[in-house]
């Protein structure tokens, strides 16, 4: 069998919007014989459950679940601290699964998603229509300061709050979304199929970045933009 083969991509199971899809936690819970299971005190063995729904779903050797930052309380709904260690981890832990803590530079993210809004083009896919290129790499945006920082800030202290609690997984792999692309739009998946024990091989992305020029020909101010990241001392962001 040939190894791409033996994963799964389980998507966003943790997102509220997906209870149409078998794998979502929320559509699990909403099935007669779990309903139970939302009563306090059965986190650990709601997980379980779920974990084992899951498993059964899952038609290949390894399953990929995402999972953003905001839906890490998803099974410690009665903890109130909110710096609290995500009791997901510990779960994680029980059941011998593995966590890849996926990072990606938040001013990139920020700018890539305000040309998205502006533009209606969510998703680039290799051989697109050449006007969908077009209306993206025609487009410039004019970045709204305070509110560009006040994004980058709460990204980077989630990510210092989960660099933190990743560390107490027994199985982890963390790596950086830039360090998993070549040029070309190629990719180099070489620490993830190491992580999960394949052999690695050459992977082709369906998706294309939509953020295709130098951010000083997207960014009608751009002067200021760099001028507000070097006073908060987050020029290694540009």
């Amino acid at each position: 069998m040939h190894q791409s083969r033996l994963v799964e991509d389980l998507g966003e199971a943790f997102n509220p919007e997906g209870t149409k899809y078998a794998p979502n936690l929320y559509h699990f819970m909403r099935l007669d014989d779990n309903l139970e299971l939302w009563k306090p005190g059965n986190n650990l063995t709601r997980f379980l459950k779920y974990y084992k729904y899951l498993s059964d779903l899952a038609d290949r050797n390894i399953g990929l679940i995402d999972v953003k930052y905001d839906m890490l309380r998803a099974f410690d709904p009665e903890v109130s601290e909110l710096y609290s260690y995500p009791a997901l981890f510990d779960m994680v832990d029980k059941v011998g699964a593995s966590v890849i803590h996926l990072t990606r530079n938040p001013f990139q993210i920020y700018v890539s998603h305000r040309l998205c809004v502006e533009t209606s083009v969510f998703h680039l896919k290799i051989g697109a229509e050449r006007q969908l290129f077009d209306k993206i790499s025609r487009h410039s945006i004019s970045i709204d300061i305070q509110d560009m920082i006040e994004y980058i800030g709460k990204r980077l202290e989630e990510q210092a709050d989960i660099n933190h609690y990743v560390k107490f997984c027994t199985h982890r792999l963390s790596v950086d979304y830039k360090d998993l692309y070549i040029e070309n739009e190629g990719m180099n998946l070489d620490l993830l199929w190491k992580f999960m024990g394949l052999t690695p091989q050459e992977c082709t992305p369906e998706l294309v970045k939509s953020v295709q020029k130098p951010y000083s020909e997207i960014i009608a101010n751009y002067g200021s933009v760099v001028q507000a990241l070097n006073d908060f001392g987050w020029s290694d962001l540009l």
